[in-house]
């Protein structure tokens, strides 16, 4: 009876085999795809106006979204809520590993190199806008994210997760 209160082994072969197909989920996925998708086409059409694009950007960037998949998505979210460290994980992947291999591929440069006029000058009045400036900035971004995991853990807003 005791055995069935503690959280359930961490296997390898649940690790790689119980991957989330509830809906959420499935939508995460498409979204996933559909975003690497867009990459990859940003990328193609540099390539047909001559210009390339480094690979280094392109491998970090399909990087972190593995990361995210792998941490949302993949065996390991099957012990998110019951096993603490595997939630660490999902965590450092999101939080530490992920966003710099996604911001090292340069979505919003690629994406203002390989479209048009019209989207081109529609990114450049978004990325300029004073509520994106003051996001962007450093000391913003870095109080924001400390603030909301603060507030996410300490509150009963964890429980919705």
């Amino acid at each position: 009876m005791l055995s069935a209160v503690g959280p359930p082994p961490v296997t390898v072969h649940t690790l790689l085999s119980a991957w989330q197909h509830d809906p959420p989920s499935l939508v995460a996925a498409g979204a996933e795809v559909l975003t690497a998708g867009l990459y990859l086409l940003g990328v193609r059409r540099l390539g047909r106006r001559g210009r390339r694009w480094p690979l280094r950007r392109t491998a970090s960037f399909l990087a972190g979204l593995v990361l995210v998949v792998i941490a949302v998505q993949s065996g390991l979210a099957q012990y998110d809520d019951t096993v603490f460290a595997a939630h660490v994980v999902q965590h450092l992947l999101l939080m530490m590993v992920a966003p710099p291999l996604l911001a090292l591929g340069a979505p919003v440069t690629l994406a203002m190199q390989a479209s048009r006029r019209r989207t081109q000058q529609r990114l450049v009045a978004i990325t300029h806008h004073f509520v994106i400036r003051a996001l962007g900035n450093p000391v913003v971004a870095f109080a924001s994210m400390w603030g909301l995991m603060f507030g996410y853990f300490l509150t009963p807003y964890y429980a919705f997760s």
